[in-house]
């Protein structure tokens, strides 16, 4: 059986989902603006923590768990134990908010999708969602397999 860490499909999407989120990020930097009404909107947020700002300039859950998720799933690929698609989303998602707390000290959150405007829980960016996704792939797969 192929090793999964030797398919470039692997890397093409990992590349892909951090090159939109990075250009997404700085293109949609300080912009405020509706794109559907009541329905979604671009609303720039820095983000010091991780989801709803929880574990603000603490490094284990902001740059060290990330790493040793990252770590886990390539350890875990090269096993072919895991999801090719579900582990480059992840990986994606987890590099990309990496890189802007490297960049900036924190995540620039800019899609607001009004789920309860009144306190923006629906704040997230692309980095976001392809964790999400990913995360949601690889159980389906796990569930699958068992």
């Amino acid at each position: 059986m192929k090793n999964k860490l030797l398919d470039y499909k692997l890397y093409l999407i990992i590349f892909i989902v951090l090159l939109i989120d990075q250009i997404t990020k700085n293109f949609l930097q300080y912009k405020n603006f509706e794109v559907i009404p009541y329905l979604l909107y671009v609303r720039y947020a820095e983000n010091p923590g991780i989801i709803f700002g929880l574990f603000e300039n603490n490094a284990l859950f902001l740059f060290i768990l990330p790493v040793i998720v990252i770590g886990v799933i390539i350890y875990y690929l090269s096993k072919n134990e895991l999801n090719w698609v579900g582990s480059a989303l992840v990986i994606a998602g987890l590099l990309g908010n990496i890189i802007d707390r490297i960049r900036f000290d924190y995540v620039i959150d800019w899609l607001l999708v009004p789920i309860y405007p009144k306190y923006n829980i629906s704040l997230f960016n692309l980095a976001d969602a392809s964790l999400v996704i990913g995360v949601i792939v690889l159980i389906y797969y796990i569930h699958k397999e068992k």
